[in-house]
């Protein structure tokens, strides 16, 4: 059947669309009994695309549940009694009985029993929602208890009390590795306790402590802020977890050295949605040295740089927030073949990067080699070099980069002898100088290649 019209016809919901309605397709036996305005009803459904609450926003969605239910619902007072309830699906399965009232206004509930859990099982769910790599093992069965009121009156404090625990083998997620451990949870008034959450971060101890708000709907997780990082060892391994999104130009570099210590300021994690969370802190880099990662080899790639060799600046700071599911950091600084480089930006959860970094011209950019007095003009000139592309695969926008390049090099050109730099144009482009030959304006090389489409600096 199809499951909306279904619970028409058992009558345990009270609209086709509203906060209680029923959608996918079901198979299985069911049984019921009209009498007056109650409904007595049970029966094992297996159901398929699943949803719970108004079809365009459920409360609850899932491609594969098996329901069994055994209750009766009294449409007139809009009162649902389970005397038993298991629903299931792959890896989860939640179970007991209890009372749910007022389901068209404040959705009052009153249930207890238990859930049952295979995270293993649940883990591409909560990789897809997380993020970060994440990867957990672990099963077991923990009582759960929920009172209160769902959606409670406008202006009105939520009454809402919960408890519940969840306990693990391992979790691996961003970097952060946790060993066995529990998490337990106890909501009053709409306010939960929840125990302190442990971890090993880069071979140092992390913990959090979480906070959760269930009021207004659907509610969010925050942490005590504070130090939870406390000089963590930089490692590759590190380097490709949490502190490559707060320090992109450190992302997937194979060697790794130093320590790193993380301080929380404001924070909120919506629990609707992880990737909605939003989050300031510092990042403090204590010492550092690695090799170079993807983004910077493009950027010494770009600079026709020999092999890279380098170091973060010691005892530096780099403010960092996330928001609109990207990290975002402020004056990073890095030492790149004796050039200081600095950049800021973001990177996404999904490992996007929108970086520019500041670049010194170094005297062995192509072009410069054979101009003494350009190279003299240009030589530690700094440019904005924009980075694109992943953390795993950077990409550059060339195009911007010659731009902005010819227009410091017209800039720095006003400042360099003129008969001496006339006289190395003439060198470079024979005719391009006043007193050469004359050579028209549209046939002289620019002083920088540049893609077809944008515009040519004039030269002095």
């Amino acid at each position: 059947s199809d499951l909306n019209r279904l619970a028409n016809t058992l009558r345990i919901q009270a609209s086709p669309d509203g906060p209680d309605s029923f959608h996918g397709r079901g198979v299985g036996p069911v049984r019921f009994r009209w009498q007056g305005d109650t409904t007595t009803f049970g029966g094992t459904v297996d159901a398929t695309d699943f949803a719970y609450g108004p079809k365009a926003q459920p409360s609850l969605r899932e491609p594969r549940l098996k329901i069994d239910l055994d209750g009766k619902y009294d449409q007139s007072a809009g009162h649902l009694t389970l005397a038993a309830a298991r629903v299931a699906r792959p890896g989860l399965a939640v179970e007991g009985k209890g009372t749910l009232a007022k389901l068209d206004t404040t959705q009052d509930v009153d249930l207890a029993g238990s859930i049952s859990y295979d995270l293993k099982l649940l883990t591409p769910e909560l990789r897809n929602a997380i993020g970060g790599g994440f990867d957990a093992t672990g099963k077991g069965t923990r009582p759960i208890a929920l009172r209160g009121s769902l959606i409670p009156p406008k202006g009105a404090a939520s009454d809402l009390a919960a408890n519940g625990a969840l306990a693990w083998d391992a979790v691996r997620v961003y970097g952060f590795e946790m060993g066995p451990g529990e998490f337990n949870a106890r909501v009053a008034n709409g306010v939960g306790t929840v125990s302190p959450v442990s971890a090993t971060f880069g071979g140092g101890r992390v913990s959090l402590q979480p906070t959760l708000k269930l009021d207004p709907a659907p509610g969010e997780v925050s942490f005590a802020r504070g130090r939870i990082v406390e000089k963590a060892k930089l490692t590759p391994a590190v380097c490709a977890g949490a502190v490559g999104y707060a320090l992109p130009v450190v992302a997937n570099a194979a060697q790794a050295e130093g320590e790193v210590s993380f301080d929380l300021d404001d924070n909120r994690v919506p629990l609707a949605d992880f990737t909605g969370a939003t989050l300031r802190g510092k990042m403090f880099v204590h010492r550092a040295a690695v090799s170079a990662g993807p983004v910077v080899s493009e950027i010494v790639q770009l600079l026709g740089e020999p092999a890279p060799k380098v170091v973060l600046a010691n005892d530096m700071t780099v403010p960092v927030r996330v928001e609109a599911g990207r990290v975002h950091h402020e004056n990073l600084t890095l030492t790149v073949n004796g050039y200081v480089l600095k950049t800021n930006g973001s990177v996404g959860l999904d490992g996007s990067l929108a970086v520019v970094a500041d670049v010194p011209i170094p005297g062995t950019f192509p072009g410069l080699k054979n101009n003494p007095a350009l190279k003299k003009a240009l030589e530690g000139k700094v440019v904005k070099v924009p980075v694109g592309g992943t953390m795993a695969k950077p990409a550059i926008n060339r195009g911007a980069f010659n731009v902005a390049v010819a227009a410091v090099a017209r800039d720095a050109a006003k400042d360099a002898g003129r008969d001496l730099l006339n006289r190395e144009l003439e060198r470079l482009f024979p005719g391009a100088t006043p007193g050469g030959p004359s050579t028209p304006p549209g046939n002289r090389p620019p002083l920088f290649p540049l893609p077809q489409g944008l515009p040519i600096p004039k030269r002095p």
